[in-house]
């Protein structure tokens, strides 16, 4: 139960990552300034590679959870807990939804930390693909897949309303 409940809420923060990454190649400006200001490269090539990084690594997690994915998917927020946690401190952009001036908050940096966390514990457990998991599920797990959804459209509504209040 409590396996099933973190692989929901690693495929939940994997698809989070995606869509982060997907407004970071889209519109890298925020993640560049977010980077200038923490002293770090920040030219448009640097930001796009983070958000390509951030969208192979979040549809690797989703379509495998093998455990290199789900390492790959810690090392990423691991290393996004420790910027965000930084940002913050000095009161400076995240750069995390592409265009937009997103101040950093300490409640964002906890999220990522405890991704960070859930996924070492994953990649270290027993290895369940996701094909295995749906399959699992009632009705082919079209309802799963919607909770998913449901929970990564959420989880980026409050990030948006976190960084920006």
């Amino acid at each position: 139960m409590f396996t099933d409940l973190l692989r929901a809420m690693l495929l939940i923060a994997a698809a989070l990552l995606g869509v982060s990454g997907i407004g970071k190649l889209y519109a890298p400006r925020g993640a560049m300034g977010a980077l200038a200001a923490q002293g770090l490269p920040a030219g448009r090539g640097v930001a796009r590679t983070i958000g390509l990084v951030e969208v192979l690594v979040g549809t690797a997690a989703i379509v495998t959870l093998s455990p290199w994915a789900v390492g790959a998917l810690a090392l990423v927020y691991a290393g996004f807990a420790a910027f965000v946690w930084r940002a913050a401190r000095r009161g400076t952009s995240c750069g995390c939804l592409g265009e937009r001036d997103t101040t950093a908050r300490r409640g964002h940096a906890l999220l990522d930390l405890v991704a960070a966390v859930g996924a070492v514990i994953l990649a270290i457990s027993e290895p369940h693909p996701t094909v295995d998991l749906l399959g699992d599920q009632p009705l082919s797990g079209v309802p799963f897949v919607a909770l998913i959804a449901t929970g990564a459209v959420l989880a980026h509504t409050w990030l948006a309303a976190e960084v920006t209040s």
